[in-house]
């Protein structure tokens, strides 16, 4: 069986509805602040349900720390290779093609996973706007229960944090990396695929979620 809840945000003024909670989720805190997560087994690995939050490091969406609640914040591949928590790890790209074959879906010669995205992606509404728009070519199951939201992504130059494609992509680190690139797996609204980019490791920040073995 599963419910929806109901979270809230932007100290009241904000709430996010549509995340379901399943009887499979397993609960753990976070030592580090007291946070605490769901998490569900998706393949042979336990994956977090939500975006972490950890305000060790990163950035929240719009320099907000309340929308940590609800987006997760957001870190370049440097800093996300040390933000689990303990016990936890970021995937690897190999992560991603199990999870993938889970799913009995293959991976392409460039990483990218077609058929996928919808598995992960969730009917999220944030103050009653859909977070992910309707496309007729993304069924939205979130057969795998990450439940991800298009959060976007931050570029960063100095002290300046440009916050892009709320509402239209949602990007996850790996812990892998192409010489100067952090390797990331992305989703965008109107296509089915997970896909696979390379991005700059100071200059870039994304969303992360982490793994763990059961």
């Amino acid at each position: 069986t599963s419910f929806t809840v109901v979270k809230k945000g932007l100290d009241g003024r904000g709430s996010i509805t549509g995340f379901r909670s399943y009887d499979e989720d397993i609960l753990f805190t976070d030592t580090r602040d007291g946070r605490t997560y769901k998490a569900v087994k998706a393949g042979d690995l336990l994956w977090m349900r939500s975006n972490l939050a950890w305000n060790g490091s990163g950035l929240p969406y719009l320099r907000y720390d309340v929308l940590s609640d609800i987006f997760g914040r957001y870190y370049t591949w440097e800093e996300a290779q040390t933000a689990c928590p303990d016990g936890w790890r970021l995937p690897t790209e190999a992560d991603w093609s199990a999870l993938a074959e889970s799913c009995g879906k293959e991976v392409g010669a460039d990483g990218s996973i077609n058929g996928m995205a919808g598995k992960v992606m969730a009917d999220i509404y944030f103050n009653d706007t859909r977070m992910w728009e309707f496309s007729r070519y993304v069924k939205l199951t979130d057969e795998t229960h990450l439940s991800a939201l298009p959060a976007g992504y931050v570029s960063l130059a100095g002290d300046d944090a440009s916050f892009s494609s709320m509402y239209k992509y949602a990007a996850f680190w790996t812990s892998d990396q192409n010489d100067d690139k952090g390797i990331l797996k992305y989703i965008y609204r109107d296509s089915d695929t997970v896909y696979a980019g390379q991005y700059d490791k100071s200059s870039f920040a994304a969303s992360v979620r982490c793994v763990r073995s059961e």
